[in-house]
């Protein structure tokens, strides 16, 4: 895998970005790292396997969870009004 690309995955963990963003700058089919990282399906199956690839999912979930709680807050306060 190319380091270079690995440490980007590494800088966004800490970004602060809406769960789409994040899903789309590290998962995106055509465009994102992990994409970039495999050139082939073994590639894909070894990423699929590593603390990288379980960590961005563990950060996808949580961003999800913020964007959902932000968009849940923000419909009770509007049912409220």
């Amino acid at each position: 895998m190319d380091l270079s690309l690995e440490k980007q995955v590494e800088a966004l963990l800490l970004a602060d970005l809406t769960s789409t963003e994040f899903s789309n700058r590290v998962f995106g089919q055509f465009h994102g790292l992990f994409a970039r990282m495999c050139s082939n399906v073994e590639d894909r199956k070894t990423l699929i396997g590593s603390a990288l690839w379980k960590s961005a999912q563990a950060r996808l979930r949580e961003l999800e969870q913020r964007d959902f709680e932000k968009i849940r807050r923000l419909t009770s306060q509007t049912a409220s009004v």
